[in-house]
């Protein structure tokens, strides 16, 4: 017997307890107030479903990531991540399955994305009718910086001349140069979500960039820098807008490297093709190249982001940046 329910205000204690017993010991959720209000407390209560055990106690959690979460104008589109699915070895056989209907059954959501899972949860999402693959992995080294410190073997944009493209200008801004903002694929955002989302991020810094045709601004490019003994790789997290009318970048992008000293730029993606990102001036990571994906703490080696998700909507897009993937993990 079991009873699953929305976790409250006053259950976190024993949520956090959970995840730090039965996750992860000192997982950043279980000992950070900060971040875990910040991507799950809404309107008193915390976006986590619980299960318990007829003693009352804690058996199994979902964590989910609403885009709502930060615009609530977004909450009638109905689009879920998942964050943290657990449940402990005594739970009942189902305690799982049994949470992720409940989510089903009280949000309807018309679709649930999960990013970085392991290959056995891959296989679990594909038996419930889920598709899940790998991020495609795109970056523009920088042609001033010799030898890159943080990746291996990156390879160089061709020169520009090469490219027989329109061009988009990119421009350094802030949430006051957004004034409209459509987007070409699902889950859709908005300048709110940039706002609560990006710019209001209790601990990472994150850039701004327009991208810009005749002086319009389509789209914005989400980044940050991470170091690894004083070296800098810049990483887009997020491109809202209307991508499809982006043309080439690499001529910006490496005018912003040299600025701030990155040694490349890197972004993670799903569901834009890799066509779309070679017009933009990048190269998808392939070969003996080391593009890494942890840095708290930084791993020197190349990892594969799985994902999976459900949903009906067509053009669907996946980013570092959707659900918990772009959060602290060390502070």
């Amino acid at each position: 017997m079991r009873e699953v329910t929305l976790c409250k205000a006053t259950q976190l204690d024993q949520l956090q307890e959970f995840i730090d017993c039965k996750w992860r010991k000192n997982h950043i959720l279980a000992k950070d107030k900060k971040i875990l209000d910040f991507q799950h407390k809404s309107n008193g209560i915390y976006n986590f479903f619980i299960s318990r055990n007829t003693q009352g106690d804690i058996n199994g959690v979902l964590g989910f990531i609403p885009t709502s979460q930060f615009d609530n104008k977004l909450i009638d589109n109905s689009d879920y991540w998942l964050a943290l699915w657990k449940s402990d070895e005594g739970a009942p056989a189902g305690t799982g399955f049994a949470l992720l209907r409940q989510l089903e059954k009280c949000f309807t959501p018309k679709s649930i994305g999960i990013v970085g899972i392991n290959s056995t949860v891959r296989k679990i999402y594909q038996t419930l009718g889920y598709n899940t693959g790998i991020m495609n992995h795109y970056y523009i080294a920088n042609p001033t910086i010799t030898k890159s410190l943080i990746g291996k073997n990156l390879l160089l944009l061709p020169k520009s001349s090469n490219y027989h493209f329109p061009e988009s200008k990119l421009k350094e801004i802030t949430l006051q140069d957004i004034k409209n903002l459509k987007t070409d694929y699902y889950p859709q955002k908005s300048i709110a979500y940039i706002k609560n989302r990006y710019v209001k991020h209790p601990y990472y810094k994150y850039m701004l960039y327009g991208v810009y045709n005749e002086d319009v601004l389509g789209s914005v490019i989400v980044a940050r820098t991470v170091s690894v003994e004083n070296n800098l790789s810049m990483r887009i997290i997020d491109i809202i807008g209307e991508v499809n009318k982006i043309h080439f970048i690499g001529n910006d992008l490496l005018n912003i490297m040299k600025k701030y000293n990155v040694e490349y730029v890197d972004c993670l993606n799903y569901g834009i093709s890799s066509e779309t990102f070679e017009n933009w001036g990048f190269i998808k990571k392939s070969g003996d190249t080391i593009i890494p994906n942890y840095f708290e703490p930084y791993v020197c080696n190349n990892v594969e982001l799985l994902f999976a998700y459900k949903t009906s909507m067509q053009d669907y897009v996946i980013f570092k940046g959707d659900g918990d993937q772009d959060r602290p993990n060390i502070l």
